[in-house]
């Protein structure tokens, strides 16, 4: 047999290999790929005080869209706002803390029961943050503004479906970020470092 054939045979061997074990598991996985558009409510728990004053519970809410590219694991990109409304600030009273921006991170989804792939489980994510803060008055004009910088966040929830496309997904992140701000000629550095506690729905499309 020459070599030229030998070659042939073992390339249609390689071939038929492939797609005998390894493209159905790719179309599948193709075939579960899924889009979501989670919105989420929080309440934010700061651990953290600025320049001795407490911020206080704060609130929020985000929407979040998502790609699962695994069929676990997945991407995601979200819009996100904050508010506090501290007794006293560096600042003065009756200043707002409102921290809004974007996040983009990574997030997995593991069931509790493997061959339930669709029931409830837990849901892990961690990504990295660009947010900025705004100093507000009681009348909502702005004081300050710190301009946009990186920060990050991590978190984990639970996962329950209540429809075919539609589920349930409260969770606890810890976000941290921290920009400067000036006030006249005095530059203060806000950290804020918070617990963010969710209550979210998620859409499959």
């Amino acid at each position: 047999m020459s070599r030229m054939r030998r070659g042939a045979m073992a390339t249609g061997l390689v071939v038929l290999l492939v797609a005998t074990f390894v493209l159905p598991g790719a179309l599948q996985a193709q075939a579960r790929s899924r889009w979501t558009l989670d919105v989420r409510g929080s309440a934010a728990i700061p651990i953290a005080d600025i320049e001795g004053h407490d911020l206080g519970t704060g609130f929020g809410g985000r929407a979040t869209l998502g790609y699962r590219f695994l069929a676990r694991t997945g991407a995601y990109l979200d819009w996100d706002w904050h508010a506090f409304a501290p007794d006293q600030s560096f600042a003065g009273g009756s200043v707002g803390f409102e921290e809004s921006g974007f996040t983009l991170g990574i997030g997995l989804r593991h069931p509790f029961r493997a061959d339930d792939a669709d029931g409830p489980a837990l849901a892990v994510r961690a990504g990295g943050t660009y947010n900025h803060v705004e100093l507000e008055d009681s009348r909502g004009r702005e004081i300050a503004d710190s301009g946009y910088g990186v920060g990050w966040e991590a978190g984990a929830g639970l996962d329950f479906g209540v429809s075919e496309r539609v589920r349930v997904t409260p969770g606890l992140r810890y976000r941290s970020f921290s920009r400067s701000v000036q006030i006249e000629s005095t530059r203060t550095e806000v950290g804020l470092r918070y617990f963010s506690l969710d209550l979210g729905v998620s859409f499959e499309f």
